[in-house]
């Protein structure tokens, strides 16, 4: 990775939509947060994090800071700096 962080740190993103979603993971906070929003765009209401991850020695992700969450309700996408998951606790529970 260029920015400086270990290579055992990676970017999840991930949108839950009630009964959809999405999500993925990548070396880039820019980009996981455009896929994110993206997918995002895709549900009519719905909600996304950015956060960061390591592989642990048992192969499963250990998460982290989250970077940023969405909420999309009525067709518009709200982006909120820092960890609003649990804000929301559904993903149809109005902010």
């Amino acid at each position: 990775m260029s920015d400086g962080r270990p290579r055992d740190v990676f970017v999840v993103w991930e949108v839950d939509a009630g009964t959809g979603g999405a999500g993925g993971v990548t070396d880039d906070a820019g980009r996981a947060e455009k896929q994110m929003v993206h997918a995002l765009e895709g549900f009519p209401d719905g909600r996304g994090r950015v956060r960061e991850a390591r592989l642990s020695a048992f192969g499963v992700y250990v998460y982290g800071e989250t970077v940023v969450t969405a909420r999309r309700t009525g067709g518009g996408a709200i982006t909120l700096t820092g960890d609003m998951w649990n804000a929301c606790d559904a993903w149809d529970a109005p902010l």
